[in-house]
């Protein structure tokens, strides 16, 4: 997990907004028995995706981008971790 965070010039630091702004968006569910907020920072993929997504550079704002995260990372729980997310410099 350090070294995802690492990568993206993150520490743990962020975890708290990141929670904050995964259930004020949408992901502040449970899916599969799973608190998927708490799935999400605790699997590396994942916090890879979140990562990838906040520091693109693609127009779009804040809000925009913790909507989708939320979006994909309940779809991702709800299908067992069988629907990647996309690539990120984990998966290749």
């Amino acid at each position: 997990m350090c070294d995802v965070l690492e990568h993206h010039n993150r520490d743990f630091s962020n975890y708290q907004d990141w929670y904050s702004n995964l259930c004020r968006h949408g992901a502040g569910q449970w899916v599969n028995g799973l608190y998927v907020p708490v799935a999400a920072l605790a699997n590396p993929l994942t916090i890879d995706f979140i990562c990838t997504i906040l520091d693109r550079e693609d127009g779009w704002d804040a809000y925009n981008k913790w909507l989708y995260i939320s979006d994909r990372l309940v779809t991702f729980v709800a299908n067992k971790h069988e629907n990647p997310l996309e690539v990120s410099y984990l998966t290749g």
